[in-house]
């Protein structure tokens, strides 16, 4: 993956999360997330064909609150849409994520859809995650997190980890 193209998703993000803490301390939450991050693909060959490292961006919308049952443990759940690409290949998994939360660290677990291109090569195949991610505390500013995922489709050489920077608007 070019790194220039890696460098400057990253730097947007940290644009995005230094801009928008002014306007965040007036309004309230909106159940949006945003992204970017690396992708790594776990099949050898597709690394080969492609690069080592792709490029991820993607946001969350949070869609239902659940009761809390304990005092330390909330969950929703979420819908996600993210891509990642590199070169000509890239994947955009559609899914519907439950989400645990528990002070600052959470975990999620989503399935869905995944329409993946590839030179010469269209597909839909069944997508779903994995994944456990970190909100770090700021104290009424914009929420920054940080999340490992593993993103996954019906046909393993589709898959791999995603390490993604965000905030929450």
């Amino acid at each position: 993956m070019n790194k220039k193209l890696l460098k400057a998703g990253l730097g947007a993000v940290a644009l995005i999360a230094i801009a928008v803490p002014a306007q965040a301390q007036t309004s309230t939450p909106t159940g949006f997330s945003i992204k970017a991050g690396a992708f790594f693909p776990s099949n050898r060959q597709v690394r080969r064909d492609t690069s080592d490292t792709w490029f991820t961006a993607g946001v969350d919308y949070r869609i239902k609150e659940f009761p809390v049952t304990t005092p330390d443990y909330r969950s929703h759940l979420s819908i996600s849409l993210d891509w990642m690409g590199s070169g000509n290949t890239h994947s955009i998994p559609l899914l519907l994520n439950y989400v645990g939360e528990q002070r600052e660290f959470y975990w999620l677990i989503g399935a869905g859809a995944a329409f993946n291109h590839s030179s010469g090569s269209d597909n839909t195949r069944f997508g779903y995650a994995l994944g456990l991610g970190y909100n770090f505390d700021q104290h009424g500013t914009t929420p920054a997190f940080i999340e490992a995922r593993w993103l996954g489709t019906s046909k393993a050489r589709e898959s791999g980890i995603a390490v993604d920077l965000g905030i929450r608007l």
